[in-house]
């Protein structure tokens, strides 16, 4: 229920117009919110770098990284755990599992309990 901030088109010829925010020299562009949505209720929605750059996702202090879909609802994670020498770890939902795949096609598997690894 918030303002919106929305380009206009001014012929039938401009169907998709950008909104560019652009900040004064090496300025961020800050969204001052605990939580940020992207994309539309009806479309999958992608984060790119704008040019050949690295995107990095990154958090704001000396916290972990999580990542999580459905809003983090019935989900599983990966976690960056915050500092030097500490684990990366992929947590499963329920009894689902963990799938690491490569060129000569080895799988590792997890349950929880068991590590299976299959080349």
């Amino acid at each position: 229920n918030g303002p919106i901030l929305s380009s206009v088109s001014t012929s039938a010829t401009d169907t998709n117009i950008d909104i560019n925010i652009t900040p004064a020299g090496t300025g961020d562009v800050v969204l001052a919110a605990d939580t940020v949505k992207v994309g539309d209720a009806a479309a999958a929605a992608t984060l790119t770098s704008n040019g050949a750059g690295t995107l990095t996702v990154t958090t704001g202090g000396t916290e972990d990284l999580v990542l999580s879909t459905n809003s983090g609802t019935t989900s599983g994670t990966v976690t960056i755990t915050d500092a030097a020498n500490e684990a990366i770890t992929l947590t499963p939902n329920g009894t689902g599992v963990v799938d690491i795949a490569g060129s000569m096609n080895p799988s590792v598997s997890s349950t929880g309990k068991a590590l299976v690894m299959g080349f």
